[in-house]
């Protein structure tokens, strides 16, 4: 959670604020609340902000929440604040130190570029990441000489080449071009490139204690995560936003079925159009369980989306109905409403409007099925 503090103009008065506001009823307030204060004054900043990331309100500060798209970024950046671990939490404070921040777009996109970090552990000056290097092996120096290593010089080069900034666990730096043997003893695979997992699972066990687990994964890890048997998912984050609020929890949903749902989307993201196409199907359809929403992703090809313009939905219906070239589309421009005719013809076709597109379902019988393909 995020909670600002906010002035009404210069001297004017002061108010909290507390996101993420996730249901209707919380951003009817929040919005009021500003209403509010903007009516009193052009202005609305923040001079602050509580949160799990120690050094935010330094970035949020002067912030005109009054100005366009602001509320909307701020609610969404608590949105992933709240699903990230305490690890990720303190990681993104050094991240935001060992940048350049210049407003909420720049603080929203960085929460996506987390797996391009990593922590240099219980390194916290220029002295310390040196002899980390050469504990590591990242800058080799025969065992002979090791006392005579002015490792502060060893860090200072480290941290000119590859900037970064303490957090509290250790030294946050981008982990692109950093030495092999740095990477191997982080347990990092040199050869793996950061990309944004699909989904993540936040499990907590009996004793407290929370673990992540990145989906899709293959059957023998799925198996050692349910042999855990006590552990509870405790809340679970998509590489969209989007599919958070249009996938509910609702279902008693397991790992087994985050883990089809996560190989399902796989598959879509390898495919153009079809991530759009699910999150239409979705907000059209608006499944009430996890399992529906499953389910739907497994039957795409019962569902027909618009893709691009009714403009050009239009033109392609006049060329496929009436057998039109391009040279009778070029004839008929300026005397026709392509976009209209498109419009109407989607309407009549049982086409649904939604935020992300136009679709229908053109299949009768959705079937369930879990597949035994791995993509891991």
């Amino acid at each position: 959670m995020v909670t600002l503090f906010l002035r009404q103009g210069e001297n004017g008065k002061q108010v909290l604020l507390s996101f993420p506001a996730t249901t209707p009823a919380e951003k009817a307030d929040v919005a009021a609340t500003v209403e509010s204060l903007k009516s009193m004054s052009k202005t609305v900043t923040i001079q602050g902000a509580a949160s799990e990331v120690m050094n935010l309100g330094l970035y949020l500060s002067g912030v005109d929440l009054a100005a366009e798209g602001e509320l909307e970024r701020i609610n969404q950046l608590a949105e992933r604040l709240e699903h990230m671990s305490e690890v990720d939490c303190d990681k993104f404070a050094g991240m935001l130190d060992a940048n350049s921040i210049s407003g909420t777009k720049d603080i929203s996109q960085l929460t996506e570029r987390l797996d391009d970090y990593v922590i240099l552990p219980g390194c916290g000056s220029a002295q310390s990441i040196g002899k980390y290097l050469v504990g590591c092996g990242a800058f080799p120096v025969p065992e002979k000489l090791i006392g005579y290593i002015n490792y502060e010089a060893v860090g200072i080069e480290f941290c000119d080449a590859h900037g970064g900034a303490p957090c509290a666990r250790g030294y946050v730096v981008q982990r692109e071009n950093l030495p092999r043997a740095l990477l191997e003893d982080l347990n990092i695979d040199p050869q793996q490139k950061a990309e944004p997992e699909l989904l993540t699972l936040y499990l907590r066990t009996t004793d407290g204690k929370e673990r992540e687990l990145a989906l899709p994964v293959n059957n023998a890890k799925l198996k050692a995560v349910q042999q855990l048997g006590t552990a509870q998912i405790d809340h679970v984050q998509y590489f969209s936003p989007y599919l958070g609020d249009l996938i509910p929890t609702a279902g008693n949903p397991g790992i087994q079925d985050y883990n089809e749902l996560a190989k399902m989307l796989g598959r879509m993201d390898a495919e153009n159009g079809e991530l759009l196409k699910y999150t239409s199907v979705l907000s059209a359809e608006k499944p009430e369980t996890m399992q529906d929403a499953l389910h739907l992703a497994q039957n795409l090809d019962c569902y027909e989306r618009i893709s691009g313009s009714l403009h050009d939905y239009g033109i392609k219906l006049l060329q496929k109905q009436f057998d039109l070239d391009d040279e009778c589309i070029y004839e008929l421009e300026g005397y026709m409403d392509f976009a209209r005719y498109g419009q109407e013809s989607a309407k009549c076709a049982g086409f649904v409007q939604t935020e992300f597109g136009q679709v229908r379902r053109i299949g009768q019988s959705l079937e369930q099925t879990y597949s035994d393909e791995m993509t891991l």
